[in-house]
């Protein structure tokens, strides 16, 4: 069998035939090589789209990527900005705290424990993003913490206001102390007494006022007193207003500080129109000029 091929090229001007004789080893050698050059550019072809599709998404990765990292920057801004007021609403709720004499109680609630180690290959804009996530977390801690902090102070704050508008701070007329609280000399019995409360001289009819919010407990008539009204004011106080022209108040009533509770007169045992002011503690009676503003 021959291994050579014979091809015949007949020429189109002259008419001329020529024989061309190769051998089947090299027409199979240059068939190998159309083959692996045309698969070589295939290749080629395939790998250049593969590289322009990675180029395209590691485009759409870096956009994505200096976003978040935009993103990043600014709540990290804000973080900052908040963990500053956050110190700040801190420090001012620890004056607060210290002028009004409170301690909040310690609150018992979950704890949060992390740890672990990262994952290797993580992004970097994912480890960024949990730092974030944990920065957050602890500044909303740290929010909630304040705010019952505030709360508590609010709550205090209502309770001590709700006190003073309860204790007997205001006078409860316009006049001239006559005789004050301690030892005197009675002016009926002209002996040594002590004299439990103010006398407040001021023309008869004046308004006398209520030197604290209350309950009226008692109202009437007494021999000594004269024309009398009781406030209690709770947490221990109470005062008496006597030897008053007339009552204008009933008992069990609730009496707000300043309230127009009667007028001065000079009911019962008395000199003159004058009010008898007393202020108790427990049942004990106190100099009402300490109290009174």
């Amino acid at each position: 069998m021959s291994k050579r091929v014979t091809f015949f090229v007949i020429s189109g001007d002259a008419g001329k035939v020529r024989r061309v004789t190769v051998s089947k080893t090299v027409i199979r050698t240059l068939l190998l090589m159309v083959v692996l050059f045309f698969s070589f550019t295939c290749f080629m072809i395939y790998d250049y789209r593969i590289s322009i599709s990675d180029r395209i998404e590691l485009s759409n990765l870096r956009e994505v990527a200096s976003e978040q990292q935009f993103m990043l920057s600014f709540f990290e801004d804000k973080f900052q900005r908040l963990e500053a007021e956050v110190s700040r609403l801190r420090v001012i709720d620890s004056r607060i705290k210290e002028l009004i004499k409170i301690q909040r109680p310690e609150r018992k609630g979950k704890e949060t424990y992390i740890g672990g180690t990262e994952e290797e290959g993580t992004k970097a804009f994912l480890r960024d993003k949990q730092i974030v996530e944990l920065r957050f977390e602890e500044l909303e801690k740290g929010v909630l913490v304040n705010l019952q902090n505030l709360q508590d102070i609010k709550d205090m704050l209502e309770f001590r206001l709700e006190v003073l508008e309860s204790l007997p701070s205001v006078w409860p007329l316009r006049g001239v102390v006559s005789s004050g609280f301690g030892v005197r000399i009675s002016p009926f019995t002209k002996r040594t007494v002590f004299h439990r409360g103010l006398d407040i001289k001021a023309p008869a009819g004046l308004e006398i006022i209520a030197s604290g919010s209350g309950k009226v407990i008692q109202c009437g008539y007494n021999p000594d007193f004269g024309n009398v009204v009781k406030i209690d004011h709770g947490y221990g106080y109470k005062t008496t207003y006597a030897h008053l022209s007339e009552i204008l108040v009933k008992p069990g009533e609730l009496i707000d500080k300043g309230q127009i509770i009667g007028r001065v007169g000079s009911t019962g045992k008395s000199t003159g129109p004058h009010l008898h002011f007393e202020i108790r503690v427990n049942g004990v009676p106190v100099n009402p000029i300490r109290y009174l503003g």
